[in-house]
This record gives C-alpha cells, structure tokens and sequence, in this order.
C-alpha cells in the first residue's frame, strides 16, 4: 500500500506542476515584438504545498535584422546574457544587449507577487488535515485538494455587437 501511496502521490505531484508551469507559460509567453518574434518562459520552483520558492523567466528574442544591439524591456532582476559573454546595460526596465546581428537569450529573476496566479494545496488522510511532510510514509485515503487564485483581474466593457 505504501507503494502505491507513493506513487499516487507522484504522479500527482507531476500533473500539477506541468499544469502550473504550462499555466504560466501560456500566460506570459508574448510574441511580435519590436526586433522579431519574443518568447518567455516562466519555471517556478515550489514546494509540494504550492509556496514558490523561485521564479526564473528566461526569454528569447529573434533578431531577423541583424542589428547590432537590442533593447528589450522587463521587471527581471538579476538578468543574465545566456546567448553571449558581455552583460547587458540595464536602465531601469529597459536592457540592452549586444548582439551583433544574433539572437538574445536572457534569463532573470521574476517577482513572485506578480504571477498570474496563486496555488494552495492542502493534504488529508483518512479525513484529517496534515502537513505535506507528515503524509510521506503513512497508509490510508489520501485527499489533496488544489486551489487556485486569479491574480490578473481586470474589467472589460463588453459592446453589443448586434
């Protein structure tokens, strides 16, 4: 029985971060920038309970003109020229790259209050409420409930388009 709690658990644990990060792929992937196409790609580490730890957004950006440098505009922290050695010069939100008729591909560090949503997951056994870490090792019916919290609000006026 152990076992199979394991691995219940597991794959479990597997869907919901695929879910959690597909999530917050499709959400702040953006495309059609300035330069060319730009992509972003959001990795949250958290804990089995849904607490991030670590948000990491790395991004790429095409240059199809071959410029020589690239400014690309962010609330990253700790940026990092992946695609190249010199770092880039950062002004406020804006970041420019050399890259000398190339791509850019950084990588920074991402607020965790700015995600578009939030994940508490919670853990019973046996009908009792425990701590994630109190659940390894025990046998019984095992609940985990997953809920999630919209943090992108916003108020749309929807015309009549009859």
């Amino acid at each position: 029985m152990n076992r199979k709690l394991r691995l219940i658990c597991l794959i479990t644990a597997a869907v919901f971060i695929a879910t959690f990060v597909a999530g917050i792929v499709f959400s702040l992937a953006l495309a059609a920038e300035e330069y060319g196409a730009r992509s972003e790609t959001v990795y949250i580490e958290a804990e089995p309970d849904g607490t991030v730890r670590n948000v990491v957004s790395s991004v790429y950006i095409s240059n199809p003109d071959k410029l020589d440098t690239i400014t690309d505009y962010t609330t990253l922290t700790n940026i990092k020229n992946v695609a190249g050695n010199d770092a880039p010069e950062v002004d406020g939100d804006a970041v420019t790259f050399k890259a000398e008729g190339g791509d850019v591909c950084y990588q920074g560090e991402g607020s965790q209050s700015a995600l578009p949503f939030s994940v508490n997951i919670r853990f019973f056994l046996n009908g009792e409420e425990l701590h994630y870490s109190q659940v390894a090792g025990k046998t019984g019916r095992l609940r985990i409930e997953i809920t999630t919290t919209n943090n992108l609000k916003t108020v749309r006026a929807i015309e009549d388009g009859g």
